[in-house]
């Protein structure tokens, strides 16, 4: 039976999908996220899909300490995920209509419910105007669009540098930045002047329709979902809250001045009225700063909520989930604060708030830090002679909020720090991890995704200025940003060299040691010999099946050339055409690394797929040869570990990528005359551009499929490109009918025994009876795969 967590966990990855899935269901979230603007956006998620009817939630504990209200009997809680807690798990919000006053009198407190009354316009417009920056209008909804467009302007710009670099597997990745920004703005704008308008009481018909949110499904990851979620939340929360503190006020103000000798009449909420059935989270329990002129703190980098992915469908998943110790199986929140993992960036390469690319380099460091002296060996000890730590003013928690660093002030004059041996001994050693090694690698051998590595590894680290000592005596330190992790050697005082990693270079560090054995092993590994794969030269150091794994699985240097990999072999081709396909498609070159951390880098060429560790004559080297490679490829397949779950999931829309570019080059040498589904002299990415959406509206398609019938009606068979547009053609065909696809695999037999990952031909006498035939000339494996692709 699954555990509570993990249902909550994949009711989570269903729905941030399913909210997102159609324009209807975007704007039906915001109309319930702007009565409870004050939740984070995963604690917005969770209760929509739970409780869509909650006025107000809060805790147990905040219903009896704040308001003197006590939970009834046999109430049903609403189950989120507690990002606060050291170890996973839930707590549970309780609607006002869960609640009763307690028998302490004295204790009780009105609920704060507001409902925006047309006498409050004027009052409400002005707050607007003075918070944004917005010049007065006699029209009150125009008012809104002006502030909602402004903040859009304002704030946008902290969170970009988040959502260019998580573009990846989204329909965003084709575009290039300005129109990512453009196209990012103008939702965020019309996403917070709507729930701006519902909650103001506006008829939202007239301004809005679900055209207007129709770019919510470009936001088609989970990453991107919850950056989007996020920025939407903070936006519409800096513009909610003075609004609900005005209509507060001027609804107390009326309360003083009708009041008469009936006694006990509230505003608030009673056991037996409840005075408005559209309540959020009042700002006793949330943030009561209101920003000045509309724009978030940069310095505090404000972000409040947390949220979970896994499979990433539409529905809680069938998929077997163990029934034992369940570690962080959930990518946390773009708004996930300082928490043990946290999903603020996605840091396999981080940027600067000004969007500036930093990898690991030694390019860049920090400025001295004006420290006097300390003693190398303190773990954790705050000291004034350290740069203050940063903070926001967030009235909850005590965690310290993480500092940006601006990587353009590193100081240049100290060694760049880069030895793989100690940075791997300075992050593992250090006494601070709140992790212990076996959970580490727990972590890992259950995570595959690099996002959820990441973000886990930034939680465990402390954020304090914390020194320690080597084994070999060595004196080191580091310091947590939001961005980087300083590292150093030597005291802070007195550093001899340092660097900046990124969080994902980090991650990747640990994934290093893991392979290295650096950490325990806790998982069973697939393995063959390796004396059967390859010649090895490695006197001092052996290639375990992992790293060779890793390696092959990072598939060949061109861009979707993993993909391509995975269609060619599920094709059913021998060994011998899979190993030439790998030589054609890997040709020559390498990578000087396959993991950080390692020193373990890779070369291909005709011969095959060499590893190395180091370029001296006698460093370790094992050659695979291409057949070899092949084979082990196909057993990675086999047993599901050569594409990731993200990678499969990205299928669908690979696939209309290649598609998109076949039209592309169909119609760009037809003459001025042919109409075509993009602009006449449009280069290729703006091309690329306007044709993929295209694919989406079945009528469209329809039209192109006419279009290109005709052009190649009136094309000579003896043309150079005949061919190719008549496979487009098809394709294209293909595509109409629903049954295009780069991934069909060979249909299995009749007697096949059903698995939804592998299906297996069951043996008969007459396959007993084949004469067997030399290896390179017979198919690699009897094995039929058969996947269920995401809709």
């Amino acid at each position: 039976m699954k555990k509570r967590f993990d249902v909550i966990t994949e009711l989570y990855d269903s729905s941030i999908r399913e909210i997102t899935k159609k324009p209807e269901n975007w704007m039906n979230f915001l109309r319930f996220a702007c009565q409870n603007f004050s939740l984070p956006f995963d604690e917005q998620v969770l209760v929509y899909v739970q409780r869509p009817d909650t006025e107000k939630v809060l805790t147990m504990e905040d219903w009896r300490n704040k308001f003197g209200r006590w939970v009834k009997r046999d109430s049903k809680g609403i189950a989120v995920i507690d990002k606060e807690a050291p170890t996973m798990r839930l707590k549970y919000y309780y609607d006002v209509s869960d609640t009763r006053e307690g028998k302490f009198k004295r204790l009780v407190r009105p609920v704060p419910v507001w409902e925006m009354k047309d006498d409050d316009r004027e009052a409400v417009k002005e707050t607007i105007c003075n918070t944004f920056g917005v010049e007065e209008s006699s029209d009150f909804e125009e008012t809104i669009m002006g502030a909602a467009k402004n903040a859009a302007e304002d704030n946008l710009p902290d969170y970009l540098c988040d959502l260019l670099s998580s573009r990846e597997d989204s329909f965003l990745e084709e575009l290039d930045e300005l129109n990512v920004e453009v196209e990012t703005k103008k939702l965020l704008a019309t996403s917070v002047s709507y729930m701006l308008m519902v909650r103001c009481g506006v008829d939202i018909e007239t301004y809005y329709s679900a055209e207007d949110f129709r770019d919510i499904r470009d936001f088609n990851t989970p990453i991107l979902i919850n950056l989007l979620g996020t920025v939407v939340k903070d936006v519409a929360e800096m513009a909610l809250s003075p609004v609900s503190d005005t209509v507060i006020k001027l609804q107390t103000g009326r309360t003083k001045k009708n009041r008469t000798f009936e006694t006990g009449q509230t505003r608030g909420y009673t056991e037996s009225v409840k005075t408005n059935p559209d309540t959020e989270r009042s700002t006793e329990n949330g943030h009561n700063r209101i920003p000045k002129k509309g724009e978030l703190s940069s310095a505090e980098y404000y972000r409040t909520g947390g949220i979970t992915a896994s499979p990433w469908e539409i529905r809680i998943t069938s998929e077997k989930i163990s029934s034992g110790t369940a570690v962080r199986d959930v990518h946390n929140p773009a708004d996930a604060g300082q928490t043990k993992s946290s999903f603020n960036k996605n840091t396999a390469r981080s940027t600067d708030k000004n969007g500036a690319d930093h990898s690991r380099d030694g390019t860049e460091r920090e400025r001295d830090g004006e420290t006097k002296s300390r003693k190398s060996d303190v773990v954790g000890r705050k000291d004034e002679q350290y740069p203050s730590d940063g903070g926001g003013n967030r009235d909850e928690g005590t965690d310290l909020q993480l500092e940006w660093y601006e990587r353009g002030i590193e100081d240049k004059k100290l060694p760049f720090l880069s030895q793989d041996g100690i940075i791997n001994s300075l992050l593992l050693s250090s006494p601070a991890l709140k992790d212990k090694k076996e959970e580490v690698s727990l972590f890992y051998e259950t995570h595959e995704d690099s996002t959820e590595r990441t973000e886990y590894i930034k939680g465990i680290f402390n954020h304090e200025y914390t020194e320690y000592t080597l084994g070999d005596g060595r004196p080191v330190g580091y310091k947590t940003y939001l961005n980087v992790l300083h590292m150093w050697e030597g005291t802070y005082a007195s550093r001899t060299a340092q660097s900046y990693y990124d969080w994902g270079v980090v991650a990747e560090h640990f994934e290093g040691m893991r392979l290295l054995g650096m950490l325990p092993a806790l998982g069973e590994q697939l393995s063959i010999e390796i004396d059967e794969m390859a010649e090895e030269k490695s006197p001092a150091f052996s290639f375990t099946q992992e790293i060779i794994d890793h390696a092959l699985a990072k598939g060949s240097s061109f861009k979707h050339g993993k993909f391509r990999i995975y269609s060619y072999f599920i094709q059913g081709h021998t060994t011998k055409e899979r190993a030439d396909f790998l030589k054609k498609e890997y040709g020559t070159g390498g990578r000087s690394t396959i993991l950080a951390g390692t020193g373990i880098g890779e070369e291909h060429d005709a011969k095959g797929l060499k590893l190395h560790r180091g370029y001296a004559e006698v460093a370790p080297q094992l050659l695979l040869p291409w057949n070899k490679v092949a084979k082990r490829i196909d057993e990675l397949i086999a047993v599901g570990r050569y594409m990731t779950k993200r990678e499969l999931e990205y299928i669908p829309e690979y696939e209309k990528g290649v598609l998109t570019e076949e039209i592309y080059s169909f119609f760009y040498n037809q003459p001025e005359e042919v109409i075509r589904p993009y602009p006449m002299g449009a280069g290729y990415y703006k091309a690329i551009e306007v044709i993929r959406p295209q694919l989406d509206k079945p009528e469209r398609v329809e039209e192109i499929l006419h279009s290109m019938e005709e052009v190649l009606d009136n094309t000579a068979d003896f043309a150079g490109n005949y061919q190719f547009m008549k496979k487009t053609l098809q394709d294209m065909t293909d595509y109409n009918n629903g049954v295009y696809s780069l991934f069909t695999p060979i249909p299995p037999a009749e007697n096949t025994i059903f698995n939804p990952v592998l299906t297996f031909p069951a043996p008969t006498g007459a396959e007993e009876k084949i004469e067997k035939k030399e290896e390179e000339d017979k198919p690699v494996s009897n094995v039929r795969f058969f996947f269920v692709l995401p809709v």
